[in-house]
């Protein structure tokens, strides 16, 4: 394969959700992304429990290699504990960010809230979602299941120039309306990437999908064979 066409190869995770989080793993993964070319690491939310001890440092999410990682931690049986981290080889912490919202459902000021943030969840042409915050669009039902979007969010994606949508999850969204948002928000070239943990009843044979320009590349995903963790899924995308 001819690295030279490659701008990003990230790395995905998946735990099981009825398995410990991820704090005694981070290094062995992100000495696995270091050894397979991965600039960047995303992680299935969940994935730190703060009950455990203290949070890991940067050495031991990134290692020597990795540019940068996204993942969540907090107190797993509190949602309002949780914080999704966004570390940065090149910033001594981490940027913070809590779910706005998560059901299309929700008071339009938590949407707007997630629309006045989200010039701080962009960086070098990359953006963070936030599990159910891909509601910020909705789907009008009808035969054309059109798309609405009230908040100019698409629009928006424009303007921050937006190449690649990281959208980690807790659990396989199953309704048929999720996929749709996520092909939308792919349009004009543009890379969506979700991950979540695996245990839950209905999910998918895969713990991740892809989508990129609006069609489905979720297998061109190559998973890896590691020794890291039985439960653990580790797949690479090169975008």
């Amino acid at each position: 394969m001819r690295r030279s066409n490659i701008k990003e190869r990230i790395m995905i995770v998946s735990r099981n959700v009825n398995r410990r989080d991820l704090r005694a793993e981070l290094p062995k993964i992100a000495a696995l992304a270091g050894e397979l070319g991965c600039t960047q690491i995303l992680f299935n939310l969940f994935t730190i429990d703060d009950r455990k001890g203290n949070r890991p440092n940067k050495r031991a999410i990134l290692g020597q290699k990795v540019k940068s990682a996204i993942l969540e931690s907090g107190d797993l049986e509190k949602y309002g504990t949780l914080q999704v981290e966004w570390w940065d080889r090149r910033r001594r912490k981490p940027s913070i960010f809590h779910r706005a919202f998560a059901r299309s459902s929700e008071h339009p000021s938590k949407k707007q809230k997630l629309v006045d943030e989200f010039p701080m969840r962009c960086r070098n042409g990359q953006a963070l979602l936030i599990c159910g915050e891909s509601n910020i669009i909705t789907i009008k039902r009808g035969r054309r299941k059109r798309v609405a979007d009230e908040y100019g969010f698409l629009k928006l994606l424009d303007k921050h120039c937006v190449k690649v949508i990281y959208l980690p999850l807790h659990s396989y969204m199953r309704r048929y309306e999720m996929k749709i948002k996520r092909q939308t928000m792919s349009a004009k070239g543009r890379t969506v990437i979700s991950v979540w943990c695996t245990g839950t009843k209905g999910e998918s044979k895969v713990p991740w999908n892809v989508f990129k320009n609006k069609r489905d590349i979720t297998g061109k995903v190559r998973e890896v064979q590691h020794k890291i963790r039985k439960d653990l899924r580790i797949g690479i995308i090169e975008v």
